[in-house]
């Protein structure tokens, strides 16, 4: 079982220097930070922890197949290259995730197989992050699963299945045409440095 993370090169340095690396989400952008605690108290509650922040990592949508994970860089370039709307969202600047001060990281997470890593779809926590984005609920509803449903009570679907660490079926589904229409967001604890399988520079994905 292999994680998938961008994260900045001094994450890597402080692992490097530590052994391992906890993030502390107090010393975060304020940027959606309602949204971060809200999935750090869960994370807490569900797996008995105390950590005071978490480490977002990048997996397909699931149950997509067998192994619910990129098992390469190739994987990993191909979401960012047919899916650009993801890469843009993780792009904009001043907290872009793509300059020469990131990195891409392959993590071994044999460590949290018995972990409950609260599975969120992409686009679901977009949509319902920081106040919510009704627009894009009611553009992409009737494509998907959640024709019948209005707004809030999808968000309240998301923010309960967030809770609960249940993961719900995207609103904008991959399908064989567009393998990487999205993606999920998993989270881990901290980053152990022996854990570090491979390092690449974010700047060139």
């Amino acid at each position: 079982m292999v994680f998938w993370t961008l994260q900045s090169k001094f994450v890597v340095e402080q692992a490097k220097e530590e052994g391992v690396f906890h993030p502390d989400f107090s010393f975060s952008s304020q940027q959606h930070i309602s949204d971060c605690t809200r999935i750090l108290d869960a994370f807490n509650n569900l797996n008995r922890t105390e950590c005071k922040g978490l480490i977002f990592c990048l997996a397909p949508e699931q149950f997509q197949n067998q192994t619910n994970e990129y098992r390469d860089l190739s994987n990993i370039k191909e979401l960012f290259h047919n899916n650009t709307a993801v890469r843009n969202s993780l792009a904009v600047e001043p907290y872009s995730l793509f300059d020469k001060n990131h990195v891409l990281l392959k993590i071994d997470g044999s460590e949290f197989e018995t972990t409950n890593t609260i599975p969120i779809d992409y686009w679901n926590h977009i949509i319902v992050m920081d106040g919510g984005s009704p627009d894009v609920f009611y553009f992409q509803k009737d494509y998907s699963d959640f024709h019948n449903m209005d707004y809030w009570t999808f968000e309240q679907l998301i923010l309960t299945s967030i809770k609960v660490g249940k993961y719900i079926r995207p609103i904008m589904p991959t399908s064989d045409l567009n393998p990487y229409n999205t993606m999920t967001e998993l989270h881990i604890p901290f980053i152990r440095f022996s854990s570090i399988l491979e390092i690449y520079e974010a700047s060139e994905l």
